[in-house]
């Protein structure tokens, strides 16, 4: 279930970026229930995903740069066997 959790864990905080409704990095990782160093590794794996997030310390949000939509979906499906 661990899985499950991360997933829920980036979907939340894609939402909350896309809003721009982040905060300052503590409270966005406060948010997700992670420490600041932990919030920074998970915006890396986004990186190298080739999505770009930004901060502006201006408007104290992170925010995503460049013009895409990022969707996190998994699928787990029972099949019965033949036989």
């Amino acid at each position: 279930m661990d899985y499950l959790n991360q997933l829920e864990r980036y979907k939340y905080m894609i939402r909350l970026i896309e809003k721009e409704k982040t905060g300052i990095p503590e409270t966005f990782a406060n948010s997700l229930g992670i420490c600041k160093s932990h919030l920074y590794r998970l915006i890396d794996e986004l990186n190298d995903f080739g999505v770009t997030i930004a901060y502006s310390r201006k408007r104290q949000t992170f925010y995503f740069k460049g013009n895409f939509c990022l969707e996190i979906n998994l699928t787990i499906e029972l099949k019965k066997r033949n036989g």
